[in-house]
């Protein structure tokens, strides 16, 4: 017994030095570091209107929007180093409500309306040059319009005919287009979204202006099939929908009570089998613009606009209830958000800054080019909870970032952890009860990194020298005690 006290003391040595050894390394020259990175990407005119967002295989950017100084259609992505800036379309007024996809060979598809000829129009890149085509020309078309693409690589673009008042949808088919009316019962069709399931079929959420309803609309492979998802008082503004692995449907939208000026964020999902409808944020006038995507753990990340403060908001479900944050609050900022998620499960948003009329975007993380030395990912942490964004996650970040990327020596320790933990990572991630084992064995590290984050970490050194040495005089005083009665055990008083 007392050779295995003397062996678990020593080990508490061991562990304490070690982790003050690196708590004094890693506290030198600390600069923290913002969790949000946030950029103004174009600032030439009144620009950035109508964005969307779309990340490719390398995890970069690359955005759509409107430029109403000149009535263009511009795009922006970021290749590596800088932003590279460029106007698309600008034969009119062009570019409103545009949307934007990423193909497998990284190359962007950008559906948006032609306000002189009252078109839906369509570009895409080919490699070397911009390809433009009128997709839909019988009537006033072309308005919200939403664009994806399936596993093809072939674009479906779901859109308002303001001329009948219908839901229309267009699909590529590999000749030609094929141009369907979805819905015309009704005023139906507003601030339409798209997404592609597992099996290349479209589903769309829309707004019913007739009845103030949410509805949604699928393809089953010989026709559409509609229904009305809420008709709880005037919902279904600015739906936003995404399908997660098991193709199942999120879809986030706005809902006003008695006033406009009173809005709230709500979301539903069918991956119970039927439509589940919950209020994400009901705090004043909120919920403006909101825009929808799903994490590889099938986590719903949702950005919008805050009426009231005019703000950027975010919220995620990734902790197992709803998280919200208020991401930009520099003026009026936040208008017409769109949200997208990389590999590594990191929110990126495009958004519209009307105090300055500027494109702006923001990503999750630390404001650094290098993503390697930065880290931009707990992996392991992030595989054990299910989320970057969930608060155990985020408080190892937060230390990652307040003090150890700072200086070389905790950059160093980073760069190994990124080369090496990416395939432990996933391993636990397919291993549910592994998944838990992990999250478990964490707990003491997140809560050694929660005091550093509060009190400092010389306080924290201190905490854990005071710790580490009362449980080695706990242990010592138990021996003592154990060895008193077991010599007294021994003694013959007889």
């Amino acid at each position: 017994m007392r050779t295995k006290i003397k062996k678990l003391a020593m080990i508490c040595m061991v562990a304490l030095g070690s982790f003050l050894f690196m708590m004094g390394l890693i506290s030198q020259n600390v600069e923290a570091v913002s969790e949000w990175s946030i950029e103004i990407v174009d600032t030439a005119g009144d620009i950035g209107k109508y964005n969307s967002i779309a990340i490719d295989s390398n995890n970069r950017p690359h955005i759509s929007y409107f430029d109403d100084t000149n009535d263009d259609l511009k795009y922006a992505y970021w290749d590596g180093s800088s932003w590279q800036i460029e106007a698309v379309d600008s034969n009119g007024s062009i570019g409103l409500y545009s949307s934007i996809a990423i193909d497998s060979n990284n190359r962007p598809h950008i559906s948006y309306f032609d306000d002189t000829n009252d078109d839906l129009k369509y570009a895409y890149w080919d490699g070397s040059s911009w390809q433009i085509e009128t997709v839909d020309s019988d009537g006033s078309v072309g308005l919200y319009s939403s664009i994806a693409i399936d596993s093809n690589n072939r674009p479906h673009i779901s859109y308002f005919d303001d001329t009948n008042d219908d839901l229309k949808c267009a699909y590529w088919d590999g000749s030609s287009w094929q141009i369907e009316t979805v819905d015309s019962d009704g005023s139906v069709g507003l601030y339409s979204s798209i997404a592609i399931d597992s099996n290349n079929r479209s589903h769309i959420s829309y707004f019913d202006d007739t009845n103030d309803d949410l509805k949604y609309a699928y393809w089953d492979g010989s026709s559409w099939q509609i229904e009305t998802v809420d008709s709880d008082g005037s919902v279904g503004w600015f739906p936003s929908i995404a399908i997660d692995s098991s193709d199942n449907d999120h879809i986030s939208y706005g809902k006003f009570n008695d006033l406009r000026a009173d809005w709230n964020l709500k979301y539903t999902t069918n991956a119970s089998g039927e439509w589940v409808v919950e209020t994400v944020d009901s705090d004043g006038s909120i919920g403006w613009f909101p825009s929808i995507a799903i994490d590889s753990s099938d986590n719903v990340h949702i950005s919008y606009s805050d009426g009231d403060n005019e703000d950027l908001k975010y919220t995620t479900n990734a902790s197992g209830e709803w998280v919200v944050e208020t991401v930009d609050s520099d003026g009026s900022v936040g208008w017409f958000p769109s949200i997208a998620i990389d590999s590594n499960n990191r929110p990126h948003i495009s958004y519209f800054d009307d105090t300055n009329d500027d494109l702006k975007y923001v990503r999750a993380g630390p404001d650094t080019e290098d993503d390697t030395e930065s880290g931009w990912t707990c992996f392991i942490a992030t595989a054990a909870y299910g989320s970057m964004m969930e608060p155990h996650v985020k408080t190892l970040r937060d230390f990652r970032d307040k003090f150890m990327l700072g200086n070389e020596i905790g950059k160093s320790f980073v760069r190994l952890y990124n080369t090496y933990s990416p395939p432990i990572a996933d391993f636990i991630a397919k291993h549910n009860s592994l998944r838990a084992m992990v999250r478990i064995s964490l707990l003491p590290v997140v809560g050694i990194s929660w005091v550093a984050l509060k009190i400092g970490p010389a306080s924290t050194m201190g905490l854990m020298i005071l710790l580490t040495s009362g449980f080695i005089g706990f242990m010592w005083f138990r021996l003592k005690y154990r060895r008193q009665k077991t010599w007294g055990s021994h003694i013959n008083y007889s």
